[in-house]
């Protein structure tokens, strides 16, 4: 929590180059693809920390907590095609309980077709705890394959899309689906499904 803002992003800079991931925090990943152009797909991803591993602080009648993330796509010859940066701050009403529940955050990459190396890193800035997560990710040639489609992506909510969000595939009248990672859904839960056939 003393740490600086320049320490922190060295921190972070630090774990998104090492070959030996963080495992303090345990994070989950999932990326999907759809279509935007003859050869270029956006990407969603998305990542889920379960809120019972982030401290939150007391401030008011609110819980407080600020996650940094970093991420970066690396194609198969090493070179680094996209990256991202994001703080993420929650105050969340002690009613909420979050401590039961997830906490996720999507963000997404426009991509041509072709295989990637995508790794993300978590920092929880109250212990300066960590977690990563990289997997390997092909973008398909739809091109040769008789069915062209997306991925399909499973979702239990949708939520109000800003202004920034309306050219996101995951957009349909206004609000955005949020991918339902664990494609686990009580059954009290809507289940939407949204895919694209091209």
């Amino acid at each position: 929590q003393h740490a600086t803002k320049d320490e922190r992003e060295r921190q972070l800079e630090e774990e998104l180059a090492s070959d030996l991931p963080s495992t303090d925090m345990t994070v989950y990943m999932q990326a999907l693809y759809f279509r935007t152009a003859e050869n270029r797909f956006f990407v969603p991803i998305s990542l889920v920390v379960p809120g019972s591993q982030i401290p939150f602080v007391k401030g008011g009648d609110r819980d407080k907590a600020t996650l940094d993330i970093i991420g970066q796509v690396r194609d198969t010859a090493g070179h680094d095609i996209g990256d991202i940066r994001d703080t993420v701050k929650l105050a969340v009403d002690e009613s909420q309980q979050v401590r039961q529940k997830n906490v996720q955050y999507t963000t997404g990459f426009t991509l041509p077709v072709g295989k990637y190396h995508v790794k993300f890193v978590i920092r929880e800035n109250e212990t300066g705890r960590m977690g990563s997560f990289e997997t390997d990710l092909t973008v398909p040639d739809l091109k040769k394959v008789p069915l062209k489609m997306s991925s399909v992506l499973l979702a239990s909510q949708r939520m109000p899309a800003n202004k920034k969000q309306q050219d996101s595939p995951l957009v349909r009248d206004g609000q955005q689906l949020v991918p339902n990672l664990p494609h686990v859904f009580r059954q009290d839960q809507h289940m939407y499904l949204l895919y694209e056939v091209y």
